[in-house]
């Protein structure tokens, strides 16, 4: 359970890249390696959303194993199709209902983004392609202490509507000099970079598995969180997969939305 927030409540890894953190987001900079805290309200907000002390203690002790989180979030054209699926809570009962990719990856995101802001552990969240309507590409939450505020700007965020392409090695190339500038100070601490990659497709600029290959010397753990079912899909990232070692976890398809204890998700 040490590495339940490092990308979803099963998974333990994350790897993703992005785009510089622009001025109207959550954040103006990048965000710190190790914030004060001191506006933390980790067992309040984390008690509200249904998990047991057992459960919180460890999602503390992961904030301080992975004290940065990157996700690199495809919003191509094709999480626009309609394969996706969410789970809702009535009368005290879960079912599933029908969506796109994109609004099942943004419940997610958004569940993400407010733990993230509530217990002040940096998390950014870079989407591939610009949104449009005056949102930013690239969102950072849980450094400002103002919870509600980052909340709000995330939701604007995963109210966009997917387009463009999937230039996935691009942002991969980026993220990965983002942590080789963090790499000695994660090193001397013993602490890593969580970098989740979020995906329903086959990179359109490159090969991924070339692409990963810098990460495999840094202090990185890496999730690949692939949004569809496409054997197609999933096969290159299995390789990258192969690449990475025991850096990268992988989750495939539906199994990334599984409901979990408090009403969180994969």
């Amino acid at each position: 359970l040490s590495r339940l927030f490092s990308s979803d409540t099963r998974t333990m890894s994350g790897v993703v890249y992005g785009l510089p953190v622009a001025q109207t987001q959550c954040a103006s900079q990048a965000p710190k390696m190790y914030p004060s805290g001191q506006n933390r309200d980790d067992d309040g907000y984390l008690s509200t959303i249904g998990l047991p002390s057992g459960v919180i203690k460890e999602f503390k002790k992961s904030v301080e194993e992975f004290p940065v989180r990157t996700w690199i979030i495809d919003n191509s054209g094709s999480m626009a199709t309609g394969d996706g699926h969410r789970v809702i809570s009535s009368g005290g009962k879960e079912g599933e209902i029908s969506s796109t990719r994109w609004e099942e990856l943004s419940e997610a995101i958004a569940w993400h983004g407010s733990v993230a802001a509530h217990m002040q552990a940096p998390t950014t969240f870079r989407l591939l392609n610009p949104p449009g309507g005056g949102q930013p590409q690239t969102l950072t939450c849980g450094t400002t202490g103002d919870a509600a505020r980052e909340i709000a700007a995330l939701k604007g965020f995963c109210a966009t509507s997917p387009t463009g392409r999937t230039p996935l090695c691009e942002h991969i190339r980026a993220v990965t000099e983002v942590v080789q500038q963090q790499a000695p100070m994660l090193r001397e601490s013993g602490k890593r970079h969580v970098v989740i990659i979020a995906s329903d497709g086959v990179a359109t600029d490159g090969d991924v598995q070339q692409s990963m290959r810098a990460l495999q010397s840094l202090p990185v753990w890496v999730v690949i969180r692939l949004c569809t079912d496409d054997d197609e899909v999933c096969r290159p990232h299995a390789r990258a997969h192969a690449v990475a070692g025991r850096q990268l976890d992988a989750i495939l398809g539906h199994e990334a939305n599984v409901p979990r204890a408090g009403g969180g998700r994969q």
